[in-house]
């Protein structure tokens, strides 16, 4: 038991002492909503998939979704 409270105790540790304090940082380009058609394909040229990409913005949140068929 004394070998797995020195465990615990131990990573409790190492956690608190890998925290790091967060800043803002500048916004270069504003995210805007986005609808986009997107085709994946081989090296050859064919046609390995074909996609929708979404990307919606409320308020301070971004929400992108990525759907290939």
């Amino acid at each position: 038991m004394e070998r797995r409270n020195f465990s615990v105790t131990a990573f409790v540790l190492m956690t608190l002492g890998t925290t790091a304090l967060a800043e803002p940082i500048p916004v270069r380009h504003i995210q805007r909503p986005m609808h986009r058609f997107m085709v994946a394909r081989s090296e050859s040229g064919s046609i390995l998939a074909r996609g929708e990409f979404w990307q919606v913005v409320d308020g301070d949140e971004v929400t992108m979704r990525l759907t290939l068929r």
